[in-house]
């Protein structure tokens, strides 16, 4: 490997990370620290995940495991630093784009790049259960009524799925509609 400076972080890895993200040296080298004193082997089981999520607010298993397979990229089971850090320099210092694009990838549960109703159907079914006090909607047929009706909308070529395209626009004209497919709601 590479030449190891005092934080651990191999001068490689951090001059690519600078490259691949809006983060500073300075800023890498805080997150490198505090990821490696809660996770010394330098990777994130897909149970400790877990466990973070829930001390988060988000206890559903199902969008637990979402979130984690996202940030997996590589798929070997474990988060690196890398692939953490790809992630927190989305949410904390993409476009607005960036992030729909990440929030988009998450729902596409099969990963054919488009999203359906019955993908849809089973986020809302589990940000419900995160959520329950939604402050827009008082039951969870309320909900779904909603995300049918704003898919009817977006779904401006009637086939049935929402391109990303179709899926931005829709988000980017209603806050709404974004805000009742999110976990982080204000209760």
């Amino acid at each position: 490997m590479g030449q190891k400076n005092s934080k651990g972080l191999t001068k490689k890895e951090l001059d690519r990370l600078k490259k691949e993200t809006n983060f500073n040296q300075n800023e890498l080298l805080k997150i490198y620290k505090k990821f490696i004193a809660e996770n010394p082997n330098g990777m994130i089981k897909k149970q400790d995940f877990g466990k973070l999520t829930k001390q988060l607010g988000l206890r559903d298993e199902f969008f637990s495991e979402l979130l984690f397979n996202n940030f997996d990229d590589d798929n070997n089971g474990y988060i690196d630093f890398s692939e953490l850090c790809t992630v927190m320099n989305i949410i904390m210092k993409g476009s607005t784009d960036d992030k729909l694009e990440f929030i988009f990838k998450v729902y596409d549960l099969d990963g054919n790049g488009f999203l359906e109703k019955e993908e849809l159907y089973q986020i809302v079914e589990s940000i419900y259960k995160i959520a329950s006090n939604s402050k827009f909607f008082d039951t969870k047929e309320e909900m779904l009524n909603y995300v049918d009706q704003c898919f009817e909308e977006a779904d401006q070529d009637n086939d049935g799925k929402l391109s990303f395209d179709e899926f931005k626009t829709r988000a980017k004209n209603d806050p709404k509609f974004l805000t009742s497919l999110s976990p982080f709601q204000d209760n």
